[in-house]
C-alpha cells in the first residue's frame, strides 16, 4: 500500500474529550459474515501486535473512527481503574468495584469499529489506500455488472475498482481499514453480498450491512495477542460506544460476574 490519506499509526488510550492521541508507527456468509471464534478467512490468529493492527484501527491513526463529539450522549473513556489482563489470547478480564468483566476482545473490537464507522460515513467517503499495484481478481459479466450499478456505494466505502476486459477486476484503492484484508477475498464477499441483495432493499439497509463485515473483517481476531496498551485502549473505548453488551450480530461482548456470584460459586455464602 501507499501511505493512506490520513496517516497512519498506533493507537494510545483516549486523551480528555474523547479524542485519540497517536503513537509512532510501530463468518456465516456475505453481509451476515461471523466466525464464530472471531477469525478472517485470511487472519491468522497468532499474529504478533503489530500485526492485528489494534491501535490504528480503534481512532483516527486508522482512518475511519471519530471521537465521540460533545454532547453526542456517549460517555468519555477513561483508562480501566485496575490493569486488564488478556486470557488465551482471546478474552479480557477486568476488575470492577463490584465483581469483574470478562470481555471477548474480537467481539468488543467488532462493535467499536461498526459503530465508529457508522458514524465517520455519515461525514463523506471512508479513508482508502491506493494500490501500489491493483489487485486483479477474476469476475463474471455480472459481477462487472454489481460494480457499475454500485459505483456510488464502493465510491462511499473507499473502493475503486474497474473491469479488465470481461473477466476480470482490477482494484485499485482499498478501504483503509481493511489493510491487513486480503483484497481479492473481501472483493468476493462483497460482491457476492451485493448480488444476494434484493433489490428494493433500502440503500441505508445495504451500507449498514457492508459496515458490518468490514467492522468485523476489520477487528482484531481470537488469538491475537495484544500489547498492555492495546487492551487498556480497548477496553477505555467500552464506554465510548452504545450498546457495547452487544456486538452487530447481537453475540455478547461481556459477561459479568460480581463478587456475590464469585462468593456464591465458592461456597463461602
Amino acid at each position: 500500500y501507499e501511505t493512506p490519506r490520513g496517516g497512519g499509526g498506533a493507537l494510545a488510550p483516549p486523551a480528555a474529550g474523547g479524542g485519540f492521541q497517536r503513537q509512532a508507527p510501530g463468518g456465516a456468509g456475505p453481509f451476515g459474515w461471523r466466525d464464530p471464534h472471531g477469525r478472517g478467512d485470511d487472519e491468522p490468529g497468532a499474529q504478533a501486535a503489530q500485526g492485528c493492527g489494534l491501535g490504528a484501527d480503534l481512532g483516527e491513526a486508522g482512518g475511519p473512527a471519530v471521537p465521540a463529539a460533545a454532547g453526542d450522549g456517549l460517555m468519555e473513556a477513561a483508562p480501566p481503574r485496575r490493569p486488564a489482563i488478556q486470557l488465551h489470547n482471546t478474552y479480557l478480564v477486568v476488575e470492577t468495584d463490584d465483581g469483574l468483566l470478562i470481555i471477548d476482545q474480537h467481539a468488543l473490537h467488532e462493535r467499536i469499529m461498526f459503530d465508529q464507522l457508522s458514524r465517520r460515513i455519515l461525514e463523506g467517503p471512508l479513508e482508502s489506500q491506493r494500490l501500489l499495484l491493483p489487485e486483479t481478481m477474476p469476475a463474471a459479466a455480472a459481477d462487472v455488472a454489481l460494480l457499475e450499478t454500485h459505483g456510488e456505494l464502493l465510491a462511499e466505502l473507499g473502493i475503486e475498482a474497474a473491469p479488465i476486459g470481461q473477466d476480470a477486476v482490477a482494484v485499485h484503492a482499498f478501504p483503509s481499514i481493511l489493510k491487513r484484508a486480503n483484497v481479492a477475498s473481501f472483493m468476493r464477499d462483497l460482491l457476492d453480498g451485493l448480488a444476494a441483495q434484493d433489490g428494493d432493499r433500502p440503500r441505508e439497509a445495504m451500507i449498514h450491512a457492508v459496515l458490518d463485515m468490514m467492522a468485523c473483517k476489520a477487528a482484531v481476531k481470537a488469538g491475537d495477542p495484544l500489547t498492555p496498551a492495546e487492551i487498556d485502549a480497548l477496553v477505555s473505548h467500552k464506554a465510548l460506544v452504545e450498546k457495547s453488551s452487544n456486538c452487530p450480530h447481537g453475540r455478547p461482548t461481556t459477561l459479568r460476574l460480581t463478587r456475590a456470584d464469585l462468593e456464591r460459586q465458592f461456597k463461602r455464602t
